[in-house]
C-alpha cells in the first residue's frame, strides 16, 4: 500500500511539472489585454526634407616620386660622390663607434634653383652649413625661376642630404690651391724651375745693391708709350710676313682691330710689358661713373678669397694667399720726421705666406701725403722675391691731393726702402689716351725705354664707400674700408709662367719689341721667359684689353 501510494505521489509530481512547462498548461503567463483606443486623426504632412549631400573628401595632394640615389648622386661634382658616400652620420661620444673617422668640413658651392614659392617656404640650408655660415650669392637668370649659389663649408655628412633636396641643383667642391697645369711650352723643350727657397731669398738679397747700381728713377726713365715717344709702327707688325696670323691680308682688308675689346679668360696679363703697355681697357661709363679711369679687370679667386675673409673671418689677403692679386692696406704706420721735407715709418714685408719677412724704414715725401696717415702692404708677387730680390716689397698708399682721399699708389719696385723715385699709380683720364698707363707700375733700371722689372697694373683702391668691380654681382657688395686695400692685375704672381700674357701678345701686341731677347740685358743673365720683364703668374682672372693700331699682330714673344 505504501509502494502503490508512493508511486503515484510521484505520478503527481511529475505531472504537475510538465503542466507548469506547456504554453497551454495551467499556470501558463497570458499576455495582458490590449486596451480599447479609438484610433486619433494624424494631421496631414508634407514630402519629407532632403537629405543633406555628403561633403566628398578632397583628393590628398599626388606625393612626389622619391628621389633616387642615382639623381641625388648625379648632383655631386665627382670629386665629392666617393666622399659623400663614405661618411656616416656623425655619433655622440659614448654613444658607439662611428662609421667614419672624424670629419673635416668642405667648402662646396651649392647651386639653387629659386623661384616665388621659396618666399612663402623657403629653403632652411643654413642647417646644414658650418656654425650656420654661408655667402648668399645674389640670384641670377631670367623668369621666375632662377638660381642662387650659396658658398660655406658643410660636412662630409651632409652631403647626400642635400642633394636630395628638390630645388638642389649641383654641389660643386671649391679649391684654393691650384689643381691644373697648363701644358708645358713647347712639349719638346721641358723647362724645370727650381723651388726658391730661404737660402735663395738670402743670396738675392746680399746682390741688391749691385742690381740696383745705376738705375735711374722712375721719372727718368720713363718707357716707350708712358712718357717717351713712342716706337710701335703704325699699321700692322708680324715677325714673317706670310704668317701665321696673317696681319696683312686682315689689314688689307679694311680689319685693324679698331675699336674692338677682347676679354682674356686666362692666367693673367702683364700689361707693363713693352709691347702691352697702353692696350689695356679703361673704364668710362654713365652707369658707374665711380670706375671711371681704371682699367676694366675682375680676379674672382682673389674676390672669392677677400668674400671668404668677410663673411667668415679668415685672413685669406692679410696673410698673402698665393696668387692672389689683392693688397691688404691697413696697415697704417707711425710717420715720423727723418730729413727735410722727409718721413720715415717702421715696415715688415710679408716674406711667405702668414710669413713676415725682415723690418725696414721707409722713406717717403712729405708731399704725399695731406693728412698725415698713409697706408702699406706687401705686393703679393712672388717673382719678385723669388727671382730679383730676395723679399716681397712693399705697398704705399697715399692721399697727396686732398686729406683722406686715398687715390696714388707706390710700389718699391727697386726695394731701396725709399718710394720717393717710384711711379705714382692714379687712375686715368679716360678722355686723354696720353693718361692710359698712369696706373701701369714698372721700371726701366738703365733708361733704354723698355720695362725690365714689372709692379702689375692697378685698378681700384678702397674709398669706404665703392664695391670691388664686379663684387655688387658677385656678392651683394664687398665695400673695403678707406685706403685699405689696392687691387693689382698683373700676369702670374705666384709662378714662373703667363699664358695669359702670351695670349694677349697675339692678340694686342704693339710691335716695340721683336720676338726674343737674347737677354735681360739690364739685370744680367737669361731670360726667364720672352719679354723682359719678370715673368709671373695669376690666378684666373678676366681682363679686357683694346685692339687698337698696329694690332692684330703677332709679336712673336711666344717661346
Amino acid at each position: 500500500m505504501k509502494t502503490k501510494m508512493g508511486w503515484w505521489l510521484n505520478f503527481l509530481v511529475a505531472l504537475t511539472l510538465v503542466l507548469t512547462v506547456l504554453p497551454g498548461g495551467a499556470n501558463a503567463a497570458r499576455p495582458p489585454a490590449a486596451p480599447n483606443i479609438a484610433p486619433s486623426v494624424q494631421p496631414q504632412q508634407g514630402p519629407p526634407p532632403p537629405e543633406p549631400k555628403k561633403k566628398e573628401p578632397e583628393p590628398l595632394p599626388p606625393k612626389k616620386p622619391a628621389i633616387q640615389m642615382e639623381q641625388i648622386l648625379a648632383k655631386l661634382h665627382p670629386d665629392l660622390r666617393e666622399i659623400a658616400q663614405k661618411a656616416g652620420p656623425a655619433l655622440p661620444e659614448g654613444v658607439g663607434k662611428a662609421a667614419v673617422g672624424p670629419q673635416e668640413p668642405i667648402s662646396v658651392e651649392i647651386f639653387v634653383q629659386v623661384g616665388p614659392e621659396q618666399k612663402k617656404e623657403p629653403l632652411a640650408l643654413d642647417k646644414y652649413f658650418v656654425d650656420g655660415k654661408y655667402i648668399a650669392r645674389p640670384p641670377f637668370g631670367k623668369g621666375e625661376q632662377r638660381i642662387q649659389i650659396f658658398i660655406g663649408q658643410v660636412m662630409p655628412s651632409s652631403l647626400l642630404k642635400i642633394a636630395s633636396l628638390g630645388n638642389v641643383q649641383a654641389i660643386i667642391p671649391i679649391y684654393f690651391e691650384r689643381t691644373a697645369e697648363p701644358e708645358p711650352y713647347p712639349p719638346d723643350e721641358p723647362r724645370k724651375i727650381p723651388k726658391r727657397g730661404p737660402e735663395d731669398w738670402a743670396k738675392l738679397r746680399e746682390n741688391a745693391d749691385k742690381l740696383r747700381e745705376g738705375s735711374l728713377p722712375w721719372d727718368q726713365a720713363k718707357a716707350f708709350g708712358d712718357g717717351r715717344p713712342d716706337i710701335r709702327p703704325k699699321d700692322w707688325f708680324e715677325v714673317l710676313p706670310e704668317g701665321p696670323h696673317k696681319a696683312k691680308t686682315a689689314w688689307d682688308r679694311g680689319y685693324t682691330g679698331k675699336g674692338v675689346t677682347v676679354a682674356v679668360l686666362d692666367d693673367g696679363i702683364d700689361f707693363a710689358h713693352a709691347d702691352l703697355l697702353g692696350t689695356q681697357k679703361i673704364y668710362s661709363s654713365t652707369v658707374a661713373p665711380q670706375y671711371n679711369g681704371w682699367p676694366m679687370v675682375f680676379s674672382p679667386f682673389s674676390m672669392l678669397l677677400y668674400a671668404y675673409d668677410v663673411f667668415f673671418g679668415t685672413s685669406y689677403i692679410a696673410n698673402g694667399y698665393p696668387g692672389i692679386h689683392y693688397v691688404d692696406t691697413s696697415t697704417t704706420p707711425d710717420l715720423s720726421p727723418c730729413g727735410p721735407g722727409i718721413s720715415c715709418f717702421k715696415y715688415t714685408p710679408l716674406i711667405d705666406y702668414g710669413v713676415r719677412g725682415i723690418e725696414h724704414t721707409y722713406i717717403i715725401s712729405n708731399t704725399m701725403t695731406k693728412s698725415g696717415v698713409v697706408h702699406v702692404g706687401t705686393h703679393p708677387d712672388n717673382d719678385l722675391r723669388d727671382f730679383i730680390w730676395g723679399e716681397k716689397v712693399a705697398v704705399l698708399v697715399t692721399d697727396p691731393n686732398v686729406a683722406g682721399v686715398y687715390d696714388t699708389v707706390y710700389i718699391d719696385l727697386d726695394d731701396d726702402y725709399d718710394f720717393r723715385d717710384e711711379k705714382p699709380l692714379t687712375r686715368a683720364d679716360p678722355t686723354d689716351p696720353s693718361t692710359y698707363n698712369n696706373m701701369v707700375a714698372y721700371r726701366d733700371m738703365n733708361g733704354d725705354g723698355i720695362p725690365d722689372i714689372s709692379g702689375g697694373m692697378v685698378y681700384f683702391i678702397g674709398d669706404g664707400v665703392t664695391p670691388i668691380p664686379a663684387s655688387d654681382w658677385m656678392y651683394g657688395g664687398l665695400i673695403p674700408g678707406n685706403g685699405d686695400l689696392v687691387a693689382i692685375s698683373g700676369s702670374t704672381f705666384d709662378r714662373a709662367y703667363s699664358h695669359g700674357t702670351q695670349c694677349a701678345s697675339n692678340i694686342v701686341g704693339q710691335g716695340r719689341v721683336n720676338a726674343l731677347l737674347p737677354e735681360f740685358a739690364d739685370l744680367g743673365g737669361k731670360p726667364y721667359s720672352v719679354w723682359p720683364l719678370t715673368p709671373k703668374w695669376s690666378t684666373s682672372p678676366i681682363f679686357t684689353t683694346t685692339l687698337i693700331p698696329p694690332s692684330l699682330m703677332l709679336t712673336s714673344s711666344l717661346p
